[in-house]
């Protein structure tokens, strides 16, 4: 028989190792590539490696890494486990606390945590500015079409492997023996922090909660994932109609409010409004719902 709480310190314990084990794998990949290109030529492998990265090709290259990493590490865990996959990370939406009504609040309600935590976060932590501006800038320096398949793959991706390691291994794990707010605190710790910039990390903080709260209130990771997709993309693609656009928010003076496009804070405003009305449409939905059950472990599988 599996011990809910043995079980539950398994997924704490991967999810605080995937950290270090997906960097670890992303650095081996790196000083492969490096090693690869600076093969017959006096380059050092990590200058190679450099010039590489700051490519097009490249950039697809890192985040494929990236990704790839956590994707290993969560395939580890997930064979580690023995349990079969659907049920063990909540792939199945649950037909008796899910409402098709949910798909747009809760696209918005996201958006407004973003918009509404940066507001305040911002000014005490910083904006994130190198993580951030490593993604938007690798988008603006792609061509069209290559910027929009950069788009896609920041969104889907991330929405797949991060959430199926920090909110359905980890997270449905630690819900089998720990309480919601601890099992969600920390598994938005660990996912705001599984990315390298730490004041951006700080920023995903609140967001991080939202996503745990909306997966443990709907015994699901399906809504998350969409929550995700939708974050990342509207992001992503805000950052590239930017670029397209040619204006660069780095060049301009604060001061100077008729710099800046008329569109810009327009959007900017529109996206706010709809993000607050989305999130407490989508929390008063999920609040009127009886607290889910705990996930249970798969006795007939499970090595744990």
């Amino acid at each position: 028989m599996s011990d809910p709480r043995r079980s539950a310190s398994t997924a704490l314990a991967i999810g605080v190792l995937s950290i270090p084990i997906a960097l670890l794998l992303a650095q081996i990949a790196l000083h492969a590539i490096g090693l690869a290109l600076a093969q017959g030529t006096e380059t050092h492998p990590a200058d190679a490696a450099e010039e590489f990265f700051a490519t097009t090709p490249g950039f697809f290259v890192a985040v494929l890494l990236g990704q790839g990493a956590f994707a290993a590490v969560l395939l580890l865990a997930i064979w580690h486990a023995g349990e079969a996959v659907r049920p063990r990370l909540g792939l199945a939406l649950d037909r008796e606390r899910w409402s098709h009504g949910l798909w747009i609040p809760l696209a918005l309600g996201t958006l407004g945590v973003k918009l509404v935590s940066g507001f305040f976060l911002m000014p005490l932590f910083g904006s994130g500015e190198e993580y951030s501006g490593t993604l938007h800038g690798g988008i603006a320096s792609a061509g069209l079409a290559a910027a929009i398949v950069l788009v896609l793959l920041m969104s889907v991706l991330p929405a797949l492997i991060e959430e199926g390691l920090f909110r359905g291994f980890v997270l449905r794990g630690m819900l089998r023996a720990y309480s919601p707010g601890f099992a969600i605190a920390v598994s938005s710790l660990l996912f705001a922090f599984a990315h390298p910039d730490p004041s951006y990390a700080v920023l995903l903080v609140p967001l991080a909660w939202w996503l745990g709260w909306v997966s443990w209130r709907t015994n699901s990771i399906v809504p998350v994932m969409w929550c995700h997709f939708t974050n990342n993309f509207l992001g992503a693609a805000f950052g590239l109609a930017l670029s397209q656009s040619g204006f660069d928010p780095a060049q301009v003076d604060p001061a100077q409010s008729e710099s800046i496009p008329f569109w810009i804070p327009a959007i900017s405003t529109a996206m706010l409004v709809l993000g607050v009305l989305g999130y407490f449409r989508a929390r008063s939905i999920l609040q009127s719902l009886p607290e889910p059950p705990r996930p249970e472990p798969d006795q007939r599988t499970s090595r744990e």
